[in-house]
């Protein structure tokens, strides 16, 4: 299985809906992966954030599908950072072993220790029995 990544490219544009309708400018990377379901690629929106100094994104996860006999679709962000902006830039959709199934990592700060600049490495994948993210931290 291959996520798709898409460059960085130059945004500059509201993003009303998914960030409370500020402003976001910034560069955005776009990818899709196979998080909610082995039939369909979910889609990753990650913007960087102009404003810090630190290289932090807001990330949205979109899960896309088909509204029951209607022919046209429907979504739910299923993640949505930007109320909390510690994730650095470089989101990716990982491969997992085994599994048709992939997982989200991310890199964040350690709040416990903000004088430790050594990122947090954080695997999010999708556990359906609950229907949350569920979170391994390294």
């Amino acid at each position: 299985m291959i996520a798709k990544r898409y460059k960085f490219v130059k945004l500059q544009r509201d993003y009303n809906e998914a960030a409370g309708g500020k402003r976001i400018d910034g560069y955005y990377a776009f990818q899709t992966g196979k998080l909610f379901s082995k039939d369909k690629d979910a889609i990753i929106l990650e913007i960087q954030d102009l404003t810090s100094n630190y290289n932090v994104a807001t990330v949205f996860v979109v899960d896309v599908f088909l509204v029951d006999s209607d022919p046209s679709l429907g979504s739910i962000i299923r993640l949505d950072n930007s109320s909390i902006l510690l994730i650095y830039l470089d989101t990716q959709v990982i491969d997992v072993k085994d599994s048709p199934l992939q997982k989200l990592e991310t890199h964040s700060w350690n709040l416990s220790d903000l004088k430790n600049e050594e990122p947090i490495k954080n695997i999010f994948y999708w556990n359906s029995t609950n229907g949350e993210w569920s979170q391994n931290t390294k």
